[in-house]
């Protein structure tokens, strides 16, 4: 019996009688279709009706079609507890979740389903609908160590699950579900036992060709003008992740689809500037936007021995007390490259000046400017800044940190 339903009920039950600054967690009607658009899962609750905004929803039901006849195979309830009183006052009562609510879902063509729910459980369930286990995969398929070094507590729960990779896999007429973590590290699933499985060398090479698989799949659409997302893959859908997979897995085949991406103009995340002065028609070195697709085929274009072109990874605004005033920041290009100007940069340089130089940067960790340098030598340019807007520090990282380590492939 995994721990961590108890403790969301507790946490729950706070939620709903006191005020809380805890984050409040969504979990939207959703569905996951097999590779080949066979079997589609779906998950529906009533609270997700109405067009209220709801947080917490639960009482959710599963439903497994086959598309092609237009069968129900399975029908699955979410399971609940009973009802109990809140606050004291036992004409309130709420009924909790024995099971956490969908977050993904994953479906293979022989109709086997994987849930992950918002306790960090996956159910597998079997062709008949039948549930063949549920396992905390924080506790049970991460390490102590994993769990201490590669997931993010927050108040909206544990973040470890961006760029890894969900899918279902076969091995010697054996259905797998495997997991492939963003530092590389396979968890497999037995799905006829509903237990987790040593990676054998028979496994491994089964999802080195699955993955490359979906790269290929994924760029093949890239490259013919049909698809910019690797619909039905069984995983994360995005072009980016297709990108930052590709890197990893020093697929050469994906450079073409790259450099047609590498100028990709989607912008991923934004965040407020830092200071509380309004620097009118200035750049606050902290009020940015990042174009996320592009960093991830930037990174995988390295990995893959090739430079990326003259495409920046953030965007900044010159600053105006009007919000809707403000403007991108428009460079003024100095002379020479970026490797040869990012040994022009000073201390007490502003924002502006070192945008001019060196363009704006790759990263922006923990308040820094990172920029991934392409000399001979590559290496990671790291400035950080003064409370009057001005270069702080300069710091020359080698060898560049998307060489070594996992410091570029985290995405929570």
């Amino acid at each position: 019996m995994t721990r961590i339903p108890a403790l969301l009920l507790a946490i729950l039950v706070i939620l709903l009688t006191i005020n809380t600054e805890a984050t409040d967690c969504f979990y939207s009607d959703t569905e996951g279709k097999s590779a080949s658009g066979r079997c589609v899962v779906t998950a529906k609750s009533p609270e997700n009706q109405g067009g209220e905004r709801n947080s917490f929803q639960a009482n959710f039901v599963y439903t497994c079609t086959d598309i092609q006849s237009g069968k129900i195979l399975w029908t699955r309830k979410q399971p609940m507890g009973k009802a109990v009183p809140l606050g004291g006052d036992p004409s309130r009562t709420h009924s909790f979740p024995d099971e956490g609510s969908p977050v993904s879902i994953y479906v293979s063509d022989s109709a086997h389903t994987a849930i992950y729910t918002g306790y960090q459980e996956l159910v597998l369930i079997n062709i008949t609908g039948k549930e063949t286990s549920k396992i905390d995969v924080l506790e049970d398929g991460l390490t102590k160590n994993e769990r201490e070094k590669y997931v993010s507590e927050t108040t909206a729960g544990p973040m470890w699950t961006g760029r890894s990779h969900w899918y279902f896999v076969e091995a010697e007429s054996q259905e797998y579900f495997v997991i492939r973590t963003w530092w590389g590290r396979h968890v497999i699933f037995d799905l006829s036992t509903g237990k987790i499985t040593p990676l054998t060398e028979v496994i491994r090479k089964a999802t080195a060709e699955a993955e490359k698989a979906f790269v290929i799949h994924a760029f093949q659409g890239v490259l013919d003008g049909t698809l910019k997302k690797c619909d039905g893959c069984g995983g994360p859908q995005e072009a980016a992740f297709a990108a930052y997979l590709a890197g990893v897995l020093s697929i050469k085949e994906a450079i073409p689809a790259l450099r047609k991406l590498e100028g990709d103009t989607s912008i991923g995340s934004s965040t407020t500037g830092g200071y509380d002065e309004i620097l009118q028609g200035r750049v606050d070195p902290f009020d940015y936007s990042s174009y996320t697709t592009r960093q991830s085929i930037h990174l995988a274009l390295r990995r893959l021995g090739e430079k990326p072109g003259p495409f920046p990874c953030t965007q900044f605004k010159t600053e105006h007390k009007d919000y809707d005033k403000m403007k991108p920041y428009v460079r003024e290009p100095v002379p020479g490259s970026r490797h040869t100007n990012a040994t022009k940069i000073l201390k007490g340089m502003s924002p502006e000046q070192v945008i001019n130089l060196v363009d704006c940067p790759d990263y922006m960790p923990d308040r820094i400017w990172q920029y991934d340098i392409d000399a001979d030598e590559p290496y990671t340019l790291a400035l950080s800044w003064s409370d009057d807007q001005k270069v702080k520090e300069i710091e020359f990282i080698r060898p560049a940190l998307w060489k070594e380590g996992t410091l570029r492939d985290a995405n929570d």
